[in-house]
This record gives structure tokens, C-alpha cells and sequence, in this order.
């Protein structure tokens, strides 16, 4: 599985000795779901507990080949529209297989200039606000759909801005067929996946708590 260059960095920064302990069950249900696409899991847990450290466990653990994805939300008063979708696909330009994208993923050229040079021309833009946003999360399905097999991970989803969700609900209304989701939040914080429409995703769903062990 392919991991982009600063998502490589981060990993080696974990100490040779650091070993996960009392997570196995966690950990399985991840493997699982990520190895059955399409799938997507979702990582509760309060602040601290230990979800990016699985999530982490899970990618080190490079299950499979394919492209590996990594956003997260951050806290700032006023979040970047699908902030957390753009930060995850913006390395991805070595994975793009330009000939096989239709004109509507040119519409993504504003969103992905990182991207520019695997990107179709960009369309004229639409008129009506909502054609265009409908315009960009099409687009954005099918860019993750190209990519093939593919686990992308957004982290901190407390943290998310409306568009990032609501496009959430989009893309798991008929999910890419090799596409893993793994979504993680605050559980203390407002839940936002529940309500966005991924109780009627066609994926393989899977909603893994992570509570503190007891001593």
C-alpha cells in the first residue's frame, strides 16, 4: 500500500520500542473492515484515548497494496470547506491515472492544484451554487474511485465543517467499490457522523468504541 512522503515521516517518528497493548480487539475489527472494501469504520473515542495511535498501528501494518489516504479536521473557528478531504488528497498526484478520468474531474482543479497536471481542463463553472457543489462531490467520488484500493482515514471528525460532511453522506450513498473509509472522533464531542446519512451507506460498516482499560 502506498504512502505519501510527510505520512511516511510521521510513522518513523514512533519509537522502535512503542508497542500497542490491549488493543488486539480494535485492531482486529480494523484489519477486518479494511481488507473488505467497501467498508467503513468508524473510531470513537474521548480525547486522548488512544484512536490515532490504532489508526497508526493499523497503516504501519501496510495490509495489502493500494493508495493510503490521511486528513483530519482542525480546530479553527472557521474550517476550510472539505478541508479534511483535500489535505488527504493532495499527495496523491503519483497514484492519478489521468487517462482514465472523465472532464467532470477537472472541476477540481481550484480544490487540488497539487493535482493540476493529472486533472482534466477544469469545466466552465455552474451557475447555481448547489450544481456546483453537486459537480465537486461527483468529481471527488470519482477521483477516490480511480485511485483503485484505497484506505482513507479522516481524523478528528468533531472538528469537521457541514461540507466535508455532507459530502461524507454523499460518497457513502454509493460508496467506490475499493474504497475503505476510517472515520474517527470525539465521542464526548457532538457526534457528527451519526445523522449524515451513513446509516444507509452501502458499505461494510463497522462502529468500534475505544474505552479506557480498566487497572
Amino acid at each position: 500500500m502506498g504512502v505519501c512522503a510527510q505520512d511516511q515521516i510521521a510513522l518513523q517518528r514512533r519509537p522502535a520500542s512503542a508497542v500497542l497493548v490491549g488493543r488486539e480487539t480494535e485492531l482486529a475489527v480494523l484489519r477486518d473492515a479494511v481488507s473488505n472494501p467497501p467498508a467503513l469504520v468508524t473510531l470513537v473515542g474521548e480525547a486522548g484515548i488512544g484512536k490515532s495511535r490504532l489508526v497508526r498501528e493499523l497503516l504501519e501494518e501496510n495490509p495489502g497494496d493500494g493508495c493510503l489516504l490521511l486528513g483530519r479536521c482542525h480546530q479553527v473557528r472557521d474550517p476550510f470547506p472539505l478541508g479534511p478531504v483535500v489535505e488527504a488528497l493532495r499527495a496523491v498526484a503519483g497514484d492519478v491515472p489521468a487517462r482514465s478520468l472523465s472532464p467532470l474531474v477537472g472541476a477540481l482543479r481550484p480544490l487540488l492544484p497539487e493535482l493540476s497536471r493529472c486533472l482534466p481542463d477544469e469545466p466552465a463553472p455552474l451557475a447555481d451554487p448547489r450544481a456546483q457543489r453537486h459537480r465537486t462531490f461527483r468529481a471527488l467520488r470519482e477521483l477516490l474511485d480511480a485511485l483503485g484500493a484505497t484506505v482513507c482515514v479522516l481524523e478528528d471528525l468533531h472538528w469537521a465543517d457541514g461540507e466535508t460532511l455532507e459530502f461524507l453522506s454523499f460518497l457513502l450513498s454509493e460508496p467506490p467499490r475499493q474504497l475503505a473509509l476510517v472515520l474517527t472522533y470525539r465521542s464526548e464531542e457532538l457526534d457528527p457522523v451519526r445523522g449524515s446519512g451513513h446509516e444507509n451507506s452501502r458499505s461494510n460498516g463497522e462502529w468500534v468504541c475505544i474505552d479506557r482499560k480498566k487497572e
